[in-house]
């Protein structure tokens, strides 16, 4: 029979399988690769098949009953307490038992073998006017991504790499229950995954995870239980690492003393964000009387060349003289408003501002907004 699958990292794969039956007994052997390959593959892939040699069932029964012998490992352990007193569980002595409010991290002093339950925190775009999520430091930026895929970019970016995906589901009761009870969306996953730690080892681990949508600052999280063990021991150690997860308890003085304290820090936190509320809501006005101002400013000095040019007047500014104005016009110059030289040499087409009582170039009040303001800053 001809077979044709994905496997779980999205690869066509396809492959042939043969049975042989003989009451009571049934067998069944095959083989398969990549689709891409097959062609190329199946010459070797048969000579393999083919050197395969069925035992004696007396044998096999004396090989699974080796296998047998690898029984499960009962870890010694005991109770120990998180640093902040949040939560204790049971474990082995040497281990590292790391965390606090209530999450917790503990491992085999080789980091091979451990739990864990804890939450990481993201950042992606932020919805919100004025707050760019994006220049935060010291965290992850990443838009929202299913939960699996949160979780190994966060494994990825705490060392771990060659990361396989054995098995994975969603789990959309557990998802609409977990949203109901945070009001807020939630998606659920579970995966076993295969990877190779940050020293080096390969480990295997089962994960429950949970992804929490992401709020309008940009800001979302997963919630994350673990347990892991070297790739081929994770079923031996897999009863103890149950064990001591079932242990883990909150503790209730603990956790209503943190409760009250997170009361009176959102009451800061509200208190805080009044203020800074008010705060930019003067700093808008502020920037918008500014704004206004300066498009005040513009428009009179606008308006000032365009009426100046329709009535064939300019004026001009003496330094020499201390700022006094002059102004030429179609008949002459005048200074102060008082008529002083009358001509065509002095009127609005040819005068080019040659001060007629100094040596000195007078300088045209239009020249630039700067100019103007100076001259007519105080009176306008």
């Amino acid at each position: 029979m001809e077979i044709e699958y994905e496997n779980p990292e999205g690869k066509a794969i396809r492959g042939r399988q043969y049975f042989s039956l003989s009451y009571p007994e049934a067998r069944v052997f095959g083989y398969e690769t990549e689709a891409a390959k097959f062609s190329s593959m199946q010459p070797a892939l048969l000579s393999v098949l083919s050197n395969f040699t069925f035992l004696d069932p007396a044998q096999w029964k004396v090989a699974a009953s080796r296998s047998r012998a690898a029984a499960p490992l009962d870890l010694a352990l005991e109770q120990r307490t998180l640093a902040d007193g949040s939560g204790s569980l049971l474990m082995p002595r040497n281990w590292q038992l790391l965390g606090a409010k209530g999450a917790f991290l503990a491992k085999s002093p080789d980091s091979n073998l451990g739990l864990a339950f804890s939450t990481a925190e993201f950042w992606g775009p932020s919805s919100l006017p004025y707050f760019d999520s994006s220049r935060i430091p010291n965290v992850i930026h990443a838009p929202y991504m299913a939960p699996v895929d949160a979780l190994i970019a966060l494994m990825q970016r705490f060392g771990s790499s060659n990361i396989r995906v054995v098995e994975r589901a969603r789990d959309p009761s557990r998802a609409s229950a977990a949203a109901a009870a945070l009001n807020r969306r939630v998606d659920a996953e579970t995966a076993i995954l295969t990877f190779t730690n940050e020293n080096g080892a390969r480990c295997r681990g089962s994960y429950d995870v949970l992804g929490l949508s992401p709020l309008p600052s940009g800001q979302w999280a997963i919630i994350f239980f673990a347990v892991w063990a070297p790739e081929a021991q994770l079923d031996r150690y897999l009863p103890s690492l149950v064990k001591m997860s079932s242990t883990f308890q909150i503790n209730e003085r603990w956790a209503a003393d943190y409760i009250a304290r997170g009361v009176e820090n959102l009451k800061r936190q509200m208190a805080k964000t009044s203020r800074m509320m008010a705060d930019t809501a003067q700093a808008a006005r502020e920037s918008s009387l500014a704004a206004f101002q300066e498009r005040a400013r513009s428009s009179d000095y606008i308006d000032y060349k365009r009426t100046s040019t329709i009535r064939g007047e300019q004026e001009w500014v003496s330094q020499v003289e201390g700022g006094a104005l002059y102004k030429s016009d179609h008949w002459g110059l005048s200074r102060e408003g008082e008529r002083v030289v009358e001509g065509q040499s002095f009127n609005y087409y040819n005068y080019q501002g040659q001060n007629p009582r100094y040596n000195e170039s007078m300088t045209p009040v239009d020249a630039s907004r700067e100019v103007y303001e100076r001259v007519y800053g105080a009176r306008r």
